[in-house]
């Protein structure tokens, strides 16, 4: 005898499979009807067993120990798209087909969940399960008449077997059209908030009733999606609305919308189509976290420092205030927690935004970390960035180092962190969180040891001097100390102490530039330029920072010369008669000056009548003065002949030197 399971598609495409022993898994298809007989007779073979377990429906009872898994009947099938199993009985029990779909109810609830669909006339007397351990763990129900029916065992999807015999729960008196009496409405157990978009809705109705669940998204009446299931044995119900198919409508492809407040109906129907009364319920979803707040600031108020504590700081209060904000209101489900290394702390305060809470019983040398965050019921959590303590004795006042004077030349004032001076007794200089408490002091550490000397201290800055100190790196800290104990060190201040200068500069020459001697002027010659060329060399080229200085009479005329590695110029100006002593020095990074060189003599002489005719106007080279009287020395005549002369001069030329100063307001007349 074959037996075949016939698929007829939505289309009317008829096909065809063979059963052999075991159990053959068939997908479900929404629109196909199936059918299973023997090619004998045509019919379904006697003793056949429909159930629905789960989402599928499983044929049992078929010859040969063969078995049929329709997967996802239930799931892939609804009343508006529905699949039909459509059994063929022999004369025994009926000639007229049974059509079998997602809405058809059930007649029995077995133990292990599943339902028997197929037969539904036979008696409800005790029945004893064995199991006979192929495939879907499954035994025998012996009724009046002989009908065998098999039901599901320990297993919910095969392969198991039972420890011995288990009682069946006999099946229900079959359908009453007489019988009125409804079921009882049913129980939501779900929660009413869901954290997310397509939560399963779950409850307790009567054992065997199909329970339809109506979702209304806007409220107007008007369900978006519809669903259908059964109650279990136990009564439990539920519907995934991330796997189920709706029977009618359907969920926005999203799921239901955040922030959304639907409306669900629920209603149960047993066998004979009384309907219970419709449950209520609202269901809220709320599938974003919340915000996270923030910690602002954590408050000392023990003395010597009263204030904020940054992140990372120290304090010694052993009960600091905990203070801050939340990102947003808190909503109904939404509770704030503040945790101390994990451990949630009571008598959380909240003032609109703003919140504190004041912790205690910390213990001096630990370090505590604090976290803010807003828990909804759903579990999900927001949280602040850790803000961290450091518990100690003493002040906490803070001490910070702000620059180190230089009063040493030939460069002064401030050394920049990490700078380079030439003063072994610097001047260290600060500021302080907050004025020093009574028997507090501040300590100025070089290289981790005090620095000895008094620490000036006005208000809330402070100055000490150091002793002379060694040339080489030193870095320079403060902290506040008081009876307790020391308070945190301020960051180091490094500078770069250089008290030795061994380059040196020389002058090799002074050039004239003006007719009629062009050219080297010798130390302590005379030149008619007044703006001679100095030319010199260096003991090795200028390094980053250092400098060459040009001097004039002991007065530093330039810092900047032209220099080219060992070798530099410098082009002098404004030069009146007179003489002049030229120098050189390099002063390097530290501000140290090197040696000076020799002393280059010049004499500079502008000639100032020479070729003077009738008439001329003579410069005058010492404006804004006004001229004195020309003496005739002062006088030559071309060929350097003198003018003045002590013997008598008969006959001589007589003419008139008019000497004006500036302004033009004074003369002097000199006549011969």
């Amino acid at each position: 005898m074959t037996v075949y399971f016939e698929i007829t598609s939505a289309q009317g495409v008829p096909a065809r499979v063979a059963l052999k022993p075991g159990v053959q898994k068939i997908r479900a298809a929404i629109g196909d009807q199936y059918r299973i007989y023997d090619e004998a007779t045509g019919k379904s073979p006697p003793g056949i067993v429909v159930k629905r377990f789960d989402s599928h429906m499983l044929i049992e009872g078929l010859p040969g120990g063969a078995q049929v898994e329709l997967t996802d009947f239930y799931a892939r099938c609804g009343v508006s798209s529905p699949c039909t199993f459509v059994v063929e009985p022999d004369a025994l029990f009926s000639d007229a087909p049974v059509p079998i779909s997602p809405a058809s109810p059930p007649l029995q609830a077995l133990t292990d969940g599943s339902f028997v669909m197929y037969p539904r006339d036979y008696s409800g007397a005790p029945a004893l399960a064995v199991a006979d351990g192929e495939g879907f763990s499954s035994s025998t129900l012996y009724a009046v008449g002989g009908l065998s029916i098999a039901a599901l065992a320990a297993s919910a999807g095969g392969g198991g077997s039972s420890s011995g015999p288990v009682a069946v729960s006999p099946s229900p008196p079959p359908p009453d059209p007489g019988d009125k009496t409804p079921p009882a409405e049913p129980v939501v157990t779900s929660e009413k908030t869901a954290v997310t978009r397509t939560p399963v809705i779950e409850g307790r109705a009567e054992a065997g009733s199909t329970v339809r669940v109506d979702i209304d998204i806007d409220r107007d009446g008007q369900a978006e999606a519809s669903y259908a299931t059964f109650a279990g044995a136990d009564g439990h119900w539920s519907v995934d609305l991330a796997s189920a198919t709706p029977a009618a409508g359907g969920l926005p492809p999203q799921g239901l919308p955040d922030g959304s407040v639907s409306l669900v109906t629920i209603t149960a129907i047993d066998a004979n189509q009384n309907q219970s009364a419709t449950a209520l319920f609202e269901l809220a979803v709320d599938a974003s976290a919340p915000a996270a707040p923030r910690i602002t600031a954590i408050v000392d108020d023990v003395p010597g420092y009263v204030g904020v504590v940054e992140d990372d700081g120290r304090t010694n209060d052993r009960a600091p205030r905990i203070q801050g904000r939340l990102g947003e209101p808190l909503a109904q489900d939404e509770r704030l927690e503040v945790t101390r290394d994990g451990t949630v702390l009571g008598g959380v305060v909240i003032d609109g935004l703003s919140w504190r809470v004041d912790d205690a019983g910390l213990a001096f040398g630990n370090d505590y970390t604090y976290v803010a965050r807003v828990v909804d019921d759903a579990g999900r959590a927001s949280a602040s960035e850790g803000y961290r303590i450091v518990v100690a004795p003493g002040t906490s006042n803070q001490a910070t180092v702000t620059g180190v004077t230089d009063d040493v030349p030939a460069r002064t004032g401030n050394v920049a962190n990490g700078g380079v001076t030439n003063d072994a007794t610097p001047t260290i200089v600060g500021r302080l969180a907050e004025p020093l408490a009574a028997g507090e002091r501040i300590e100025v550490l070089r290289n981790g040891a005090a620095v000895g000397g008094s620490v000036l201290v006005d208000g809330d800055t402070w100055r000490v001097t150091d002793s002379r100190i060694a040339d080489g790196s030193h870095v320079y800290s403060a902290r506040v100390v008081d009876a307790e104990g020391t308070g945190p060190a301020s960051t180091g201040y490094r500078i770069t102490v250089d008290t030795v200068n061994n380059k040196t500069a020389s002058i090799t020459s002074i050039t004239d530039n003006v007719l009629p001697g062009i050219g080297t002027v010798r130390d302590g010659g005379t030149t008619n330029d007044p703006s001679p060329t100095l030319r010199g060399s260096l003991s090795a080229p200028l390094a980053a920072g250092e400098e060459l200085q040009v001097l004039r009479n002991d007065t530093v005329i330039t810092s900047s010369p032209s220099v080219a590695g060992r070798n530099w110029s410098f082009t002098d100006g404004g030069l009146t008669s007179g003489d002049y002593d030229y120098t050189v020095r390099v002063v390097d990074a530290a501000g140290n000056i090197g040696r000076e060189s020799a002393v280059y003599d010049l004499r500079v002489s502008l000639p100032r009548g020479a070729g003077l005719g009738s008439d001329d106007l003579l410069p005058d080279a010492d404006a804004p003065v006004a001229p004195a009287a020309l003496s005739l020395d002062e006088l030559a005549l071309v060929g350097d002949e003198p003018f003045a002369s002590s013997a008598p001069a008969p006959q001589l030329p007589s003419f008139t030197v008019t000497a004006l100063p500036p302004a033009g307001t004074l003369e002097q007349l000199l006549s011969a």
